[in-house]
Order: structure tokens, then C-alpha cells, then sequence
């Protein structure tokens, strides 16, 4: 006996954590429409396109600063608790990759508007930002294919947010797994929230 070359899969979206945004949904998925011999529809995935991670999801802006990482105080945050020194940024990408980390929870700041300073760690007299004079967000995660974001230091040593990239959404992630050697997915939908597709759905009907 072998395997059937068809399969049936379920793709149900995890539920979120408190404070966390899971990247994706279905905007994500690019569909192809096929028809059959017989006259019936089917509609493929083509394939996907890259969302924004986790981070960007959750209001970040290039230019806040990463303070704590599951209450470790790093960069601005290490100097807010008078901590002897900040992990190096090296060390802050180590606690990042690592998986026991998971889920994480990361807390950024951002000057206040009417601080008179840059997103970039100075203001008019150049001097590191504060605690006092700062909102914080937090946004946790999952795991690190989801973060999506890069870390830079400042002159004074503070850690920020200094670009994003894209991540695989939740349907990508799920389904990675059914990609073909030529690429290609050949998974139909069958269903959506227990509806089945009809044979005469398009593509933009799905």
C-alpha cells in the first residue's frame, strides 16, 4: 500500500496570546483557478506573499528603542534599572535565537512628542532618553521567524529598531510543508469554515 497522492489538511489560525499579533491571514495566500475536463473549478494556491512580522504588526516605528526582553533590561532599559552595563547588541540577537526564549516579550519605548528629541537617542543637549519621558509598548511573540525586525545601537548605546522585513504568515508556515521540489503548492481549497468550495467558485469568489 502507499499513500494516496491526495490529502486533506486543516488550517486553523493559533490562538493569540495576550499582547501578541499573529503575522498573516488570508490576505497572504495568491490563488490560481483550474479547470477541469469535467467543467468544474478547483482553486490552487499559487503562492504566497512575505507580511509584516510581528513587531511592525504591533505599532513599532524604525527608530523606538528595545528595552527589556522578558523583563531583562537591555540597552535604555539597563540604565533606567542602574544596572553596571547593557548586554551588547551580539548578546541581545543571542537572546533573540533563542528558543527557550519562546514565547517572548518584548518592550519598546518612544519619546514623548513633545520631548524635543530624535527617535535616535539624542535630543537638543544630547542626552539619552529617560524612562520618565517615554511611552512603552509591549509585543509578544511566538517565535523568532515571526519577529521581523532588525536592532541597531546609538551613540550613547541605546538599542533600536532600525529597519523590518518581511515574514512567512500563518497559512505559509502551515502549509511550507506541502511545497512541491518545483515550488508549486498543488493544494486546492476545499473548504472555508466548514463551507465547502463549490465548482463553479473563482478565485476571487474564494
Amino acid at each position: 500500500f502507499v499513500n494516496s497522492y491526495q490529502f486533506r489538511a486543516t488550517i486553523t489560525r493559533p490562538e493569540e496570546l495576550p499582547g501578541m499579533m499573529i503575522p498573516g491571514g488570508p490576505s497572504e495566500m495568491v490563488l490560481k483557478e483550474r479547470k477541469l475536463a469535467d467543467g468544474c473549478r478547483r482553486v490552487y494556491i499559487k503562492h504566497f506573499n512575505p507580511v509584516n512580522g510581528s513587531v511592525e504588526s504591533n505599532g513599532i516605528f524604525i527608530g523606538d528603542f528595545l528595552v527589556f526582553v522578558n523583563g531583562r533590561p537591555v540597552g535604555a532599559g539597563a540604565r533606567w534599572m542602574d544596572e553596571p552595563e547593557s548586554p551588547s547588541l551580539d548578546e541581545v540577537y543571542e537572546m533573540l535565537c533563542d528558543r527557550s526564549f519562546y514565547p517572548i516579550g518584548l518592550t519598546f519605548a518612544r519619546p514623548h512628542s513633545d520631548r524635543g528629541a530624535s527617535r535616535w537617542g539624542s535630543n537638543k543637549n544630547d542626552e539619552p532618553i529617560s524612562d520618565f519621558e517615554a511611552d512603552t509598548i509591549c509585543v509578544t511573540c511566538e517565535s523568532h521567524s515571526q519577529l521581523g525586525f532588525i536592532l541597531d545601537t546609538t551613540e550613547n548605546g541605546d538599542i533600536v529598531v532600525s529597519d523590518f522585513n518581511s515574514v512567512p504568515g500563518v497559512f505559509h508556515r502551515a502549509l511550507s510543508k506541502y511545497q512541491e521540489v518545483d515550488g508549486h503548492y498543488h493544494v486546492a481549497i476545499d473548504s472555508i469554515n466548514g463551507q465547502f468550495v463549490p465548482s463553479y467558485a473563482t478565485k476571487d469568489m474564494v
